[in-house]
Order: structure tokens, then sequence, then C-alpha cells
């Protein structure tokens, strides 16, 4: 009897693009849809476009956030580094790319809780009304999103 589930190999800089093509694909923009009904009451001064690209730059420093902190393999985190904005131009030619950094020095601001001050800047992008109900609402789902990422993470053997 085996007792150890054998973990599925999959490359880092895989499990990265793998990621990154969800966010750029329709599958997402159907997710995306139906969070922006769902939530409409907090939304109705943005674009769907403009909320979705946020949450792009924003998922994808997450995603980053995930990597660094459960991948010892620093070589393949740099090449993750290095094709990103390549790849994701790849993608969606159009998308800004600078927007994932500000993110990421959101996340570096804090000591203590990094997800708090991009979620600040996330509501403070996207709204002009209701920024305290939407922060708390994408906290929780920048949250949401890093722990579906650990586990998936912690369920393959990234190599």
């Amino acid at each position: 009897m085996n007792w150890f589930k054998k973990k599925k190999k999959l490359d880092t800089v895989q499990f990265w693009k793998n990621k990154v093509d969800y966010l750029f694909s329709e599958k997402f923009d159907e997710y995306i849809k139906r969070l922006y009904l769902i939530e409409s009451n907090l939304l109705n001064t943005v674009s769907i476009t403009h909320f979705k690209n946020e949450l792009i730059a924003a998922y994808i420093e997450l995603l980053g956030v995930s990597l660094t902190k459960n991948i010892s393999n620093r070589d393949k985190l740099y090449e993750v580094l290095f094709l990103r904005d390549t790849y994701i131009k790849s993608k969606d030619a159009n998308f800004d790319t600078s927007v994932i950094e500000k993110y990421n020095r959101e996340f570096g601001s804090s000591f203590t809780d990094g997800v708090r001050p991009m979620a600040r800047y996330f509501s403070e992008k996207v709204q002009s009304g209701n920024k305290k109900q939407l922060e708390h609402f994408v906290y929780e789902l920048f949250y949401a999103t890093l722990e579906v990422t650990f586990m998936d993470i912690k369920n393959l053997n990234l190599i």
C-alpha cells in the first residue's frame, strides 16, 4: 500500500506560465464578469476593463510572492522575472506591465501584511466611492488567491 501520494512534477516557469495563461483566458473573463456583477455596488464607477487589468496585475504580483515564499530554486525565480513582461505582452500587447511593479512596491511597503497596502492601492485605483468596502473585499479576495496558489504549489513538485 502506498501511503504517500507522489506529487506531479512541473517546471516552475511552466507553472507560472499556466497561471498567467489563465489570467488572459476566456474563462478568467467570465469570472471577472460574474465578479463585477456580484460586486456591482462596489464597482459602479469603474470600467470592467480597468477592473480586470488591475486585478491581473495584482494577481501576477501575488503569484510572484507565492513562488518567492515557496520555491528555493532562485534560478527559476529569476527566469520568471526575466520573461515576465515579454510573456505578458505576448498575451495582451496593450497590458501595462508597469502596474505590476506598483503592486510589488505596495506589497513591500509593509513588514507585517503586504496584502493590506495592495488592497488599499487597488481600491484607490478603481473606485472613487465605497473605498473602504472595496478595500476589505479585495483584501479577502487577494488572500483567497494566495491560499489557492499556495495549495497548488504544495500539491506539486515544482522543479
